[in-house]
């Protein structure tokens, strides 16, 4: 499917997923994306991503281990862009059960990428290592300002709001000031909502948020908003502080 593209090496191990022995170093990379199977094209969400994979997050059925499949993902505020040749390493249908778990879908090993964007991906890596967040982040867009610490925490959960109704949302980010959710459709700026969500022991966090940015909705990317918590409880605040602390702070597979 690729014209001018690099084999990717060395990638029997990665799955982009869980724990391993070869060190690929997996970066939280949470964007929009195309899955084109052999049947059909598909909409996704990448959750992270290395120089030999991607782990995306989709509804079932989910693709088969084996099967080969083309990604194409939208990069953060450039054009073109991002496309691989893939096959599926492994599937997950299990909930995530750690601070950094990730939501059911497959983890993809590269088989073919365009020079270009291997050399994207490797900037987006050393972007990412250095503190650096480049134009528009890693994860989806950058908001207005980067405030405290946030993670790529990732969760499904409901939103609550007039316009909106109780919709699923897809936790993307956390910070102790708030996160940003993948939600169709998106309710406006200033607008009151309600996230619920669970943690990974399976405690419920139901918290009032104002809409404070959203995201773009065009192709390849992933619509969704950006919230500010407002009157935290003290305990949903010690909570959300504990998820936040939790994650680690570098990743290797």
């Amino acid at each position: 499917m690729l014209n001018e593209s690099e084999s990717a090496s060395g990638t029997a191990g990665d799955d982009s997923r869980g724990p391993g022995t070869d060190a690929v170093v997996r970066i939280p990379f949470v964007h929009g994306c195309r899955l084109t199977t052999a049947s059909r094209v598909r909409g996704g969400l990448v959750c992270n991503l290395s120089i030999q994979g991607a782990y995306v997050t989709l509804d079932e059925p989910l693709p088969e281990a084996g099967e080969s499949v083309h990604l194409t993902v939208s990069l953060p505020g450039q054009d073109p862009i991002l496309t691989a040749d893939a096959v599926v390493a492994s599937q997950n249908r299990q909930a995530a059960s750690g601070p950094d778990g990730l939501p059911p879908g497959v983890g993809l090993r590269f088989t073919a990428v365009p020079g270009a964007d291997r050399r994207r991906i490797e900037g987006l890596l050393r972007q990412y290592h250095e503190g650096r967040e480049g134009r528009n982040g890693f994860l989806l867009a950058t908001p207005p300002h980067s405030g405290p610490r946030r993670v790529p925490f990732m969760r499904y959960g409901r939103l609550t709001g007039e316009g909106i109704g109780v919709t699923e949302a897809l936790v993307c980010n956390l910070s102790r000031l708030g996160a940003y959710v993948a939600v169709r459709p998106t309710p406006e700026v200033g607008d009151a909502v309600g996230l619920t969500f669970s943690s990974p022991e399976g405690m419920t966090i139901d918290v009032k948020a104002v809409v404070t940015w959203r995201g773009a909705a065009g192709p390849g990317s992933t619509p969704g908003c950006g919230l500010r918590f407002v009157g935290l409880s003290k305990i949903d605040e010690v909570r959300i502080r504990a998820l936040v602390d939790a994650f680690p702070r570098s990743r290797r597979a």
